[in-house]
């Protein structure tokens, strides 16, 4: 039985809770077919720190990016006692690296 419940507050990860939090990589496979999409997901922490299962709270629109941001927060790492449940963001885009505003592509010049 979960130590949770339906009732305990979810918070935003906060820096001095969190000893290991990985981001999550964007995948080459969505990459090369132009996935892209921002979601959010909760983390269940067990009192000892380590996350007990992320729930996709709302999805990025792509198993293959919603599986890859579950797999990075499951490893996350929060000192003991502090939370019982997070709720994080994510992103996922194909903006141009590095970001340039009016970046205009040499061929299209």
């Amino acid at each position: 039985m979960p130590h949770f419940a339906l009732s305990d507050p979810i918070s935003k990860p906060r820096k001095e809770d969190v000893i290991y939090a990985p981001r999550p990589e964007y995948p080459n496979t969505a990459r090369a077919h132009y996935l892209q999409g921002s979601g959010s997901f909760i983390l269940h922490v067990k009192p000892d720190g380590t996350v007990s299962r992320v729930e996709i709270e709302d999805s990025t629109g792509a198993p293959l990016l919603d599986q890859t941001a579950i797999a990075a927060y499951s490893k996350w790492r929060f000192k003991p006692g502090r939370v019982k449940a997070v709720r994080v963001p994510i992103s996922f885009t194909m903006k141009p690296y590095p970001y340039k505003p009016n970046y205009v592509p040499p061929n299209s010049r």
